[in-house]
């Protein structure tokens, strides 16, 4: 095509293109369902040129590396509620109310031959082993698009062409004179903005060329103009078997039994969807009835009636506010206004009222219902998934629960709502009522079902949102609580220490009475901040860094520490393996100084009196290739229960004076992890403990 056909195609919006009525109908339907498939919307959609034409045009680039992928999953990247906006749209665009009568005779016979140009083509690339089959339908079913964006944009003068025209090329003349350019290059041109990439355009654009001309063309090519020419004729001429043997290669039996085919599959496509009319003389079927108008325009207005109840619903703030929402959407949609809202809990075993028009909060607390099949009408309708009224029941029938319900609803009847999704039940909505009112619901039930649906998908979201905050505030609390523990555990440390060093202070100083009383001043202080620390809400977090740390030293002052307040008093001698070569290594000396107080610590509590202690280090050892140093502390006390190996550095309750429990093992962990290292225990095989903590050798 020239630049100003290019141009000219850009004003001709495919979705304005009429479509099946009855195939709008029935993708409407199939998206409101949603047990429905994707699988089974394609399947559906197929069957319309302009259903097709609106989606890949909407979905454009196609996937597949710029081919046609497969519809179905077209439609699942777009997703249910783009497809149905779609369909809706179509509906409300219809163009068939701008066309004389015998023009809808002409479209159904139009949509059949597109179908079975489609299917043709599909069975053609079956037989050929063409490897992109999809493709090839589609070529076939958009082999006549331009047709009917010339009959949207000038619907007189086409229609008249279209009956003046006693052949295709006296119609491509017509069309050339009065738009420009023919249908075939406006509907090639189109497909190729859609997509640049395949022959999908180039099929279409040469559906009508000579055998000769397509003879050495690409495969997709020759098949939809094989299959163009097989949708012209009723049987297998001569002719038409030359022209499949040139350019498929098939013999004339092939080719009668795809006709065959093709004639079975366009049945099957149009079974429900075009009238036949037996009386008809003009021939052909109709596309559409009043009774198909009737419904199309019944399922516009309750998909905008639902837009409505969404963007009222999605409009709220808090979860309180969507339901009381939800109890407005009933009295504007259906005309009933008692209603109570019971959802399932976390457990799922039970529902309860949160929320109503005409039941107080004491009320509702009284209401529990145990979500059992023999139970209430209100748990039985959640449990089968299924819209369940009182007044089907017998009154005697009722449980005491759902009569008690009616009378404090002050109605005769009520309806039970069902509101869950695929993966979780919500609960139900009770909407009670006079029998008249719930008459009137069962006259729109369609609605009533969309409506609870549409319910149940804001819920769902909104329920969602709110158990992840809520999780999120949780962790978060936890998080904060965890971290006060470990500093209160952390900073107490020090405060023992600085206690005993005042402990052993006081008994070398006995006869110096004025200072004995001032270091009981300064124990009593320091027992103060210890109680400060303990009823801390709130603690920063301690910023850390790294600098050259010497391990050997920096375990020499611990022992020497611990040594006046812990193992000489007890008696317990500690023996110091450290290597001679240890080199200063880049960590945080903070960290390593509060590991090793904790693993002194734990150690010495843990031990008997007159006990062994050994700490050692070792420096160039090989961890999976990487170079890491030892920190080992060892002890000959009664060692790790078998039970407690596994759990030794998780945090549990402290047994002072029993074997490696409690906080400051957990606090040892994280520190480590903090380093990039790891830490282990286990039990030695003469008895005792023994606990190793291996960090990067990473040099200054």
């Amino acid at each position: 095509m020239n630049e100003a056909s290019v141009t000219a195609c850009g004003t001709f919006d495919v979705g304005q293109i009429p479509s099946v009525p009855g195939v709008v109908l029935a993708l409407i339907d199939a998206c409101n369902d949603r047990n429905q498939g994707f699988d089974e919307l394609a399947r559906i959609a197929r069957r319309d040129m302009g259903l097709c034409a609106r989606i890949f045009a909407v979905s454009r680039p196609w996937p597949a590396q710029g081919r046609v992928g497969r519809l179905a999953e077209v439609i699942s990247s777009l997703g249910v509620e783009t497809v149905r906006a779609i369909a809706v749209t179509s509906s409300v665009q219809q163009f068939f109310s701008r066309l004389d009568p015998g023009m809808g005779r002409w479209l159904g016979t139009f949509w059949r031959r597109s179908l079975g140009c489609a299917h043709g083509a599909r069975m053609l690339a079956d037989l050929t082993h063409y490897e992109f089959p999809e493709e090839a339908y589609f070529s076939g079913l958009f082999h006549g698009l331009g047709k009917l964006l010339f009959l949207n944009r000038d619907p007189e003068s086409y229609q008249q062409l279209l009956v003046q025209s006693a052949n295709e090329a006296e119609l491509a003349q017509g069309e050339r004179h009065i738009f420009g350019h023919t249908a075939i290059e406006v509907g090639a041109m189109l497909i190729r903005q859609w997509d640049p990439h395949s022959m999908l355009s180039d099929a279409v654009l040469y559906q009508s060329e000579t055998v000769d001309a397509v003879r050495d063309a690409p495969h997709l090519v020759r098949l939809i103009n094989l299959a163009c020419r097989f949708n012209s004729q009723a049987k297998i001429t001569h002719d038409l078997a030359h022209d499949g043997q040139q350019l498929l290669g098939l013999a004339p039996s092939e080719l009668e039994e795809i006709q065959q085919k093709i004639e079975a599959g366009i049945v099957a496509d149009l079974t429900g969807i075009l009238v036949v009319d037996d009386d008809n003389e003009q021939g052909g079927p109709l596309v559409d009835g009043d009774e198909v108008r009737v419904a199309l325009a019944r399922r516009v207005r309750e998909s905008a009636q639902l837009d409505g109840v969404r963007r009222h619903l999605a409009g709220t703030a808090q979860f309180k506010d969507t339901l009381m929402a939800v109890f407005q959407d009933c009295g504007t949609l259906f005309g009933v206004y008692r209603c109570v809202c019971f959802l399932s809990d976390d457990t799922g075993s039970l529902l309860t009222a949160e929320a109503s028009t005409c039941l107080d909060k004491i009320q509702m607390n009284e209401f529990c219902i145990r979500l059992v099949a023999e139970g209430s009408l209100i748990a039985r309708a959640l449990l089968e998934r299924d819209r369940l009224s009182t007044g089907d029941i017998a009154k005697p029938m009722l449980s005491v629960v759902d009569r008690q319900l009616a009378r404090l609803l002050g109605c005769e009847e009520f309806i039970c709502l069902p509101l869950y999704s695929e993966s979780e039940d919500i609960g139900v909505l009770v909407i009670g009522g006079a029998p008249a009112d719930l008459l009137r619901l069962r006259e729109q039930d369609d609605l009533f079902r969309y409506f609870g649906e549409a319910v149940s998908q804001v819920l769902g979201v909104r329920r969602y949102a709110l158990r992840n905050l809520q999780q999120a505030v949780s962790q978060a609390q936890e998080r904060h609580q965890n971290l006060i523990t470990k500093l209160v555990h952390e900073a107490n440390n020090p405060l023992a220490i600085i206690k005993n060093y005042l402990q052993v202070l006081s008994v070398r100083l006995t006869d110096q009475g004025k200072v004995t009383e001032q270091i009981d001043i300064l124990n009593e202080e320091i027992g103060r901040v210890a109680d400060i620390i303990a009823r801390m809400q709130e603690a920063p977090v301690v910023e850390r860094g790294q600098g050259a740390v010497d391990i050997n030293e920096l375990a020499r002052d611990l022992i020497g520490v611990f040594r006046v307040s812990h193992f000489t008093p007890r008696g317990i001698v500690v023996v110091e393996d450290l290597d001679r070569d240890m080199p200063r290594i880049m960590t945080d000396r903070n960290n390593i100084k509060q590991v090793l107080t904790n693993l002194l610590k734990n150690a010495a509590e843990g031990m008997a009196a007159q006990g062994r202690l050994t700490v050692s280090t070792r420096d160039q050892i090989n961890v999976n290739g990487s170079p890491f140093i030892e920190l080992v502390v060892e002890d000959d006390g009664p060692g790790i229960p078998r039970e407690m190996v596994d759990a030794m550095f998780r945090p549990v309750r402290s047994r002072k004076g029993g074997r490696h429990s409690g906080l400051g093992l957990t606090i040892v962990k994280d520190l480590v992890a903090e380093l990039n290292g790891s830490v282990s225990c286990s039990n030695k095989s003469k008895g005792g403990a023994r606990f190793v903590v291996m960090l990067p050798r990473k040099l200054e």
